[in-house]
């Protein structure tokens, strides 16, 4: 009886023990090799450059894995770029980093980045990495739009040198409802009509390779996107069908966030009685701001914690924040004395402190100011402006922080109807059209800051546009 138990106990040891030994494998195989590597290179730890390429937007997004874990300190006192360029470091896992530039990096140079030995200073027990180097051309950057194209939209870009030339990105039978980029400008995400009256969303690069749907979303409509500045992440909104084939009486509009690397949703607020339209993130990727409707105003969530930072119920407008998230701007109705006009608020965030923008001078002219687009470096902002209450045409001006202004567009036979900036803040993207003729869309304009008065005038029958960096 004791031997027969032996030969069944051990049996069992053996197994349990492989099964262990495959659980374990993957990481020790993982320690294995990053040990065998660092011996190989005297100790030092190499470095791989994930997304190489030759050409780079302005605002690059550098994916670096490195041969085994290392202290993010070293890496910092290691990285080097030409000219001289501060960035921040975000950790995905303990060998893997993303650098991003604080700002945009001037368009139309070279740049040399890579790694070096830290100073002597850092302690000698740390790791070292191998010095390597890499070269990379900054890109100008290409206009996307979405284009009036048979009975739909499409997709399409031009470049700033030949704006004659139209690519067209996508052929989907007019199926393109909006679209969002990533902040490097490689990728495009697009919503798109499906058979069963949803909109799903769909992912593709800047050149309209690699068409593919990301979220299947079936009757219900996904829509709104937005792209986080620092993380794979973007904001979007759900519409669902009511009674699964007609919107007639499906729900309200709420906010999720689609995460792009594991693919999963995560509705944002959790009752089912706040509805949110049009969600943008801030500079830095920590806020989201929304419109909650007629009865909720703006509203401003913590990313992370979903906590309310700022709310203004009789506000439409979800504004823009400063490059380094410390204030946010909207328009709203001045709330006391004459005349009546709308005005551009500046809030501070963490203390919830408002104060108005378009004060002083700018007030006294009694012209109303609508939608504010912050300038990426923090000099002012943009925003429409009607400087005759008795007609609905608006000038688009740049609001300067000390009060001034130039007018980036006063033709008033025409209206304008989007508007963005550069990524380096050096030229203005606007859509601009009549009033009778705005469902047949509009046109696209460029204004250089240099110059303050230079435009060209592009595409017609144009939906919504913005910078391909």
């Amino acid at each position: 009886m004791h031997i027969r138990y032996k030969i069944i106990r051990y049996p069992l040891l053996m197994v349990g023990t492989i099964i262990i030994l495959l659980f374990l494998s993957p990481f020790l195989l993982s320690w294995i090799t990053k040990t065998a590597l660092s011996v190989l290179d005297g100790g030092q730890v190499r470095v791989n450059w994930l997304n190489t390429a030759e050409i780079l937007s302005s605002y690059p997004r550098l994916q670096f894995q490195f041969s085994q874990d290392i202290e993010p300190e070293v890496v910092t006192a290691s990285f080097y770029m030409e000219p001289v360029i501060s960035g921040t470091w975000n950790w995905l896992e303990e060998d893997l980093a993303v650098w991003q530039p604080d700002t945009s990096i001037l368009s139309g140079q070279s740049i040399r980045f890579g790694f070096q030995n830290p100073e002597a200073s850092l302690d000698s027990n740390s790791s070292r990495l191998k010095s390597i180097e890499w070269q990379a051309f900054i890109r100008e950057p290409e206009i996307v739009f979405l284009k009036g194209a048979g009975n739909g939209k499409e997709l399409f870009k031009i470049s700033q040198n030949d704006p004659e030339i139209e690519i067209q990105l996508t052929q989907t039978d007019g199926k393109i409802v909006e679209f969002t980029i990533s902040p490097d400008g490689e990728q495009i995400l697009f919503s798109k009509s499906n058979d069963r009256s949803g909109l799903d969303l769909w992912l593709m690069n800047r050149n309209g390779q690699g068409q593919s749907m990301i979220l299947d979303c079936g009757v219900d409509r996904c829509s709104s996107p937005d792209w986080n500045p620092v993380r794979d992440d973007v904001v979007f909104t759900i519409e669902k069908s009511g009674n699964g084939t007609s919107f007639l009486h499906g729900e309200l509009p709420r906010l999720y966030i689609l995460n792009l690397i594991t693919g999963t949703t995560t509705q944002i607020i959790d009752d089912v009685n706040k509805v949110g339209y049009d969600p943008i993130w801030s500079s830095r990727g920590q806020w989201i701001t929304f419109w909650e409707g007629m009865d909720g105003g703006t509203v401003i969530l913590h990313g992370s914690s979903k906590e309310v930072g700022f709310a203004d119920p009789s506000s439409e407008d979800t504004g823009c924040w400063s490059p380094e998230e410390r204030y946010f701007y909207y328009s709203d109705v001045k709330e006391e004395g004459l005349p009546i006009v709308s005005i551009i608020y500046q809030v501070e965030i963490l203390t919830g402190m408002r104060d108005y923008f378009t004060g002083s001078d700018l007030f006294d002219l009694g012209y109303n100011y609508y939608y504010p687009v912050c300038h990426p470096q923090g000099q002012g902002l943009l925003a429409v402006v009607q400087v005759d209450p008795k007609i609905p045409q608006r000038e688009l001006w740049w609001v300067l922080p000390d009060g001034s202004y130039e007018v980036v567009f006063n033709d008033l036979s025409q209206i304008v109807t989007q508007f963005s900036w550069s990524s380096d803040g050096s030229k203005v993207l606007f859509l601009s059209d009549s009033l009778t003729g705005l469902s047949d869309g509009s046109k696209i304009g460029i204004w250089k800051t240099e110059s303050l008065s230079s435009q060209q005038l592009f595409s017609d029958y144009v939906f919504q546009v913005n910078w391909l960096p």
